[in-house]
């Protein structure tokens, strides 16, 4: 009965880990990008934390890119 429950591979959750790790800042770049408005008003160390995870040539694209568009 036991072989019907799922199981531990860690080779597998490794590539998994892996592959999450490598879009996360992808993502939080697109999150930050299109609603800039409300990242801006975050707080700043809120704002720091999602900063360090997004690649640093990324970085000044979401801090220049205050819409004013309210």
């Amino acid at each position: 009965a036991l072989k019907y429950f799922p199981s531990y591979d860690p080779e597998k959750m490794n590539s998994i880990c892996e592959r999450i790790l490598k879009i996360t800042p992808a993502f939080l770049f697109l999150l930050c990008n299109k609603f800039n408005q409300q990242f801006q008003k975050m707080h700043h160390r809120n704002k720091e934390n999602i900063l360090h995870s997004i690649k640093k040539k990324l970085r000044p694209t979401i801090l220049a890119n205050i819409n004013l568009d309210e």
